[in-house]
């Protein structure tokens, strides 16, 4: 294989940004795991030593799951028809993981190292804090170590109240234009309303984007007045206004990248505990799981489904 984004590019050119993203990512990730320098795939035509290569090396199923479904990807592109038997034995692994994953899910049970990592409100509150306290008085910005603690701060209040995967990492923040439809969709967007003192976050590159369409969401108008000020910071470092900039303050940060620095935020805190977005959109996620285990009773002594006690249900 000459060159795997070309490849995605000739034969899925439908596939979003973001899903080239990650496949690419997971192929980087895999030629590391198997110590290729090049970009031959004759490891990949041993299933069984590839699958065992990657549960041993990752706890997570979705983890092991989204390598395997890459490899699928790889595959097919190439030679669907020649690969076939490649293909069917990851289809039957990625199958059998995903109904493992499914149970797990519908259980609304934590995992052990959810249960580790799970932070309480009080927990989120002092991490908060302690950021805070890492950024100059009023916001004033003046240096590159300054602005990270900055960057850090904002990452942290924005991912905890949208607990959106890592697609932050392709946000710009602007305020709010006349005509959001002009803003090129590559990118999601923090948007500033001077007038109303509002923000909004517009997502048009994340994961299902092609179910969704665009989304937008209004973030907490507390917000407001620091966002106006990371703003300014941000285009002083970037004139195109990236809301996540690497330390170097210069390049858009990578959804990898900002993974791994969400994920170490809480150090020096006093939280030991390992955080990653994932486990926030959990977080979040739990925040109505009482109201929505009363609905599921409701459901069951009307005698119907859950899904048809929320159509029976009107404003």
């Amino acid at each position: 294989m000459d060159d795997f984004a070309k490849l995605l590019k000739d034969k899925k050119p439908n596939l979003s940004e973001q899903s080239v993203k990650v496949y690419l990512s997971c192929w980087s990730s895999l030629k590391k795991l198997f110590e290729r320098d090049n970009n031959d795939i004759d490891f990949l035509l041993e299933p069984k030593v590839v699958v065992k290569k990657l549960t041993d090396t990752y706890d997570k199923l979705n983890s092991i799951k989204l390598k395997l479904a890459c490899v699928v990807v790889i595959l097919k592109t190439l030679d669907a028809e020649k690969y076939a038997d490649e293909i069917t034995e990851y289809n039957n692994v990625i199958d059998s993981m995903a109904s493992k994953i499914n149970r797990v899910v519908s259980m609304n049970k934590k995992t052990e190292k959810q249960k580790e990592n799970w932070l309480s409100e009080d927990e989120m509150m002092q991490i908060e804090e302690y950021l805070l306290s890492l950024v100059p008085a009023n916001f004033v910005i003046k240096t590159n170590k300054q602005m990270i603690h900055f960057r850090n701060y904002v990452l942290y209040i924005l991912q905890n109240f949208l607990g959106t995967r890592n697609d932050l990492a392709d946000a710009k923040i602007m305020f709010r234009p006349k005509d959001i439809e002009s803003l090129d969709k590559e990118y999601n967007y923090i948007l500033l309303d001077k007038k109303n003192k509002k923000v909004a976050y517009l997502m048009n590159n994340y994961k299902n984007e092609k179910k969704m369409g665009s989304i937008e969401s209004d973030i907490d108008s507390k917000y407001y007045a620091v966002l106006v000020k990371y703003l300014k910071s941000v285009l002083e470092f970037n004139n195109d206004g990236y809301l996540m900039l690497n330390d170097n303050m210069t390049s858009k940060m990578t959804s990898n990248r900002l993974g791994v620095i969400y994920g170490n935020l809480a150090e020096g805190s006093g939280i030991d505990k390992k955080m990653s977005t994932t486990t926030t959109r959990h977080i979040n996620a739990s925040k109505s799981l009482e109201q929505v285990e009363k609905l599921k009773a409701d459901a069951r002594k009307m005698g119907h489904s859950l899904e048809m006690h929320l159509k029976y249900m009107k404003e």
